[in-house]
């Protein structure tokens, strides 16, 4: 055999036993990994996607600076040659993943943040000024508020709600509607109705306002008392403007007030008003203190029927006619050297009292000048507004006590 043929035959034992072994060169390559799983890639990819088409560039609150949106545009971009790169290998894949919702965190906090807005001042300020508001009572008497300060004051109160209640108000708006609910509020309290100032030198004042009540800062007590033949006690009455209670009615009884040195100063004003329905023909007492010894008013009955005063042995009267229903303020100063008596804000006559003024242990007697049998001399009318002072008012002071209270 000579070598061709000799080398043929051993190919030919080689393919025949390669072919008995079943093997190949394709089985001899290296096997070839899976697919990388890129579920949670793509899913973070869509996330991340739906967050960026949301965001709005710019500087406004909610809003995103460019340089964010720009460095996660990246990391997306990033991200997604990852998830088409064919040949990308797990580790890869998971990598960007982590990469990606790193990314998106970072993208999240630079938005711009929303302020935080303080209400608290101007909840504070609400709260007291709703208070002070429904705490008010309409009207004219002390402590009371007029009608348009308290609607005045609401609107205020209305108003810096609407602020507060404004859900993008800025907090500049928010500070800016304390100081004008705060001025409203000062206006509002220095409306109120004042009290009155009380005079020390008033040492004793009868409104009559319902009630006998001394309404001076002695706070005198006062009894009332049937008349000497079992008349009634005086009572409640219509006063000069028609205002029912506010008045008392004198048909023989009286009020007395226990003896007080503030009743009986060595200088002082008396003052009343009074209604006589009608006229008497003997003389009556309104007020009495000591009678003749220490100060009386009377009203000069029969034919005179004048009005007379008497202080400290002196004595005075107006030169005027008392004309029956009818009422008249009438007020008496006693210095220390005149007597004075005025009706209806005018002086009508002036005496001269140069003797001190007596000075008396009998009570105040209101209504008859005296309780000794036969001389009680009552005074049948009403009476208002009783006053007696410590000092000498001026004649502008009375005119201006008498255009208060006139009807």
């Amino acid at each position: 055999m000579n070598l061709l043929k000799h080398l043929s035959v051993i190919a030919m034992s080689a393919m025949m036993a390669l072919a008995a072994t079943g093997c190949s060169d394709k089985d001899n390559e290296a096997p070839q990994p899976d697919p990388a799983d890129k579920t949670a890639l793509q899913a973070e990819l869509r996330t991340a996607g739906s967050l960026l088409d949301g965001a709005a560039e710019g500087n406004a609150p909610g809003q995103y600076p460019a340089t964010a949106i720009a460095a996660f545009t990246a990391a997306i971009a990033d991200a997604q040659a990852i998830n088409d790169k064919d040949d990308a290998t797990q580790q890869a894949v998971d990598k960007a993943v982590v990469d990606l919702k790193a990314a998106a965190n970072t993208f999240r906090a630079a938005v711009i943040p929303t302020p935080t807005i303080d209400r608290s001042a101007l909840q504070a300020a609400l709260t007291d000024a709703r208070g002070k508001v429904e705490g008010a009572v309409a009207g004219n008497e002390p402590g009371q508020y007029p009608a348009d300060a308290i609607t005045a004051f609401q609107t205020a109160i209305d108003a810096a709600q609407a602020v507060y209640d404004k859900t993008d108000a800025t907090q500049a708006e928010i500070d800016g509607a304390v100081a004008p609910l705060t001025a409203a509020q000062a206006t509002f309290l220095e409306a109120v109705i004042p009290s009155p100032t009380v005079d020390p030198a008033l040492s004793l004042y009868l409104p009559f306002n319902g009630n006998a009540e001394d309404a001076s800062s002695y706070g005198h007590a006062v009894s009332l008392n049937p008349g000497e033949t079992g008349q009634p006690e005086p009572s409640l009455t219509a006063d000069r403007m028609g205002a029912p209670d506010q008045a008392y009615r004198f048909e023989g009884g009286f009020m007395k007030i226990p003896y007080d040195a503030t009743l009986n100063p060595s200088t002082m004003s008396v003052m009343f008003w009074m209604r006589m329905p009608a006229l008497t023909a003997t003389d009556t007492a309104p007020l009495s203190l000591g009678w003749w010894d220490c100060y009386m008013a009377k009203i000069i009955g029969g034919a005179q029927n004048d009005f007379a005063f008497v202080a400290g042995g002196a004595s005075v009267m107006s030169g005027s006619t008392v004309e029956p229903d009818r009422w008249y303020h009438v007020a008496v100063t006693r210095s220390e050297s005149s007597l004075d008596i005025y009706i209806d804000g005018e002086l009508k006559n002036t005496q001269e009292a140069a003797a001190p003024m007596n000075q008396s242990t009998e009570p105040l007697r209101i209504g008859v000048l005296s309780e000794n049998p036969g001389y009680y001399y009552p005074y049948f009318g009403d009476l208002d507004e009783i006053r007696i002072y410590s000092k000498v008012l001026s004649a502008d002071e009375i005119k201006a006590l008498y255009d208060t209270e006139k009807p």
